[in-house]
């Protein structure tokens, strides 16, 4: 494929531009102001950064160290929440919001049961307009994903949570394992141009479970009141304990132990090893996609926010052709002959 030398350098200042990465939060809770000392700061609501309480209650989401002097955030408490609302999230058309968490769902040994299709945590992003006690009666406020117990099938599930709905069927399910009780969660939103055009991928993960698995569910579309909050004033990270611990469930606490939250460093939209560099412009685009790499590409894919292959072709000599896709964010994926790879998403307006 030819490089376009004469627009190269337009080409490095809209990408870097577009892609200007801020870390809007991030901490381990190692750092001091997050234990239990002194005395005022056991309460996360007491802390600058947080809102924590349990409708109208507070002390329900503390700073707390674990045996092994760990320093976590930790909650025993059904729909307890707690939101760093001092730290508004924005984004315009293009950016990347993206939510990492590390959490424990009950010590190491504890059994999650048999009661099936339980939720045991929300997390993701609530519009700040929305009150915190009124967060079960405001589902189209939040936007993100649950992490479900699948009862007597031995599995956890991340449910998409989007729109309104309580929980929805599960469409990712993780097998669980007896020391299994860390894992992390990533959420990676797209902003498009309107709610309908941005889109969401989620992915939980084993951290101290013997395979290390992991497994990721993807929905276009968010939320509009959310969507709203995050091209507006900003919208706040949400975490929400909810019924852990239920029925024949021994789990009888969540720890979270790491949160970052940042703008355009995308962790589940990035090519793998074997991938190469390509830039690519303008980005929302209309109808020419240009494409710029030193490679000899074989192939390039168009997939919408589903995975499906939406348009393909083999013989691209600059540019790609997108002007039959509808409006919506896609993932263009460049293939060479060796079986290397190389993705990055675009906005079709």
């Amino acid at each position: 494929m030819r490089k376009i030398y004469t627009l190269y350098l337009f080409t490095i200042a809209f990408t870097a531009i577009g892609t200007a990465q801020e870390t809007i939060f991030d901490s381990d809770f190692s750092d001091g102001t997050y234990t239990g000392v002194p005395a005022v700061e056991a309460d996360l609501d007491a802390h600058a950064d947080w809102n924590a309480g349990h409708f109208g209650n507070t002390s329900t989401w503390t700073a707390f160290q674990t045996g092994n002097g760990e320093d976590v955030v930790n909650t025993g408490a059904f729909y307890a929440y707690a939101i760093v609302d001092s730290k508004p999230i924005t984004a315009i058309a293009g950016d990347v919001i993206t939510i990492r968490t590390v959490t424990d769902y009950g010590f190491s040994g504890q059994s999650y049961g048999t009661e099936a299709d339980e939720p045991m945590i929300f997390t993701g992003l609530l519009d700040q307009n929305a009150p915190a006690s009124g967060a079960d009666g405001n589902g189209v406020h939040r936007e993100g994903v649950m992490v479900v117990n699948k009862g007597s099938t031995n599995q956890i599930a991340l449910s998409n949570n989007g729109e309104g709905t309580a929980f929805d069927d599960a469409s990712a399910i993780l097998t669980t394992e007896d020391a299994a009780h860390i894992y992390e969660v990533v959420i990676e939103y797209t902003i498009g141009t309107n709610e309908g055009t941005s889109s969401k991928i989620a992915r939980i993960h084993s951290i101290n479970g013997t395979n290390g698995s992991s497994t990721s569910t993807v929905s276009s579309g968010i939320s509009t009141e959310v969507y709203n909050a995050l091209t507006g004033s900003g919208a706040y990270f949400f975490n929400w304990a909810l019924r852990f611990g239920f029925g024949s469930s021994e789990i009888s606490r969540l720890d979270l132990r790491h949160l970052s939250i940042t703008k355009n460093d995308a962790l589940l939209s990035t090519s793998s090893k074997n991938s190469f560099e390509f830039s690519m412009y303008p980005n929302p685009v209309k109808d020419r996609l240009f494409i710029n790499t030193k490679e000899t590409i074989s192939k390039v894919s168009v997939l919408d926010a589903l995975g499906r292959i939406v348009l393909e072709a083999s013989d691209v000599n600059d540019f790609l052709d997108v002007s039959s896709l509808k409006n919506a964010i896609y993932i263009v994926k460049l293939s060479l002959n060796n079986g290397n790879v190389s993705t990055k998403k675009f906005i079709k307006e």
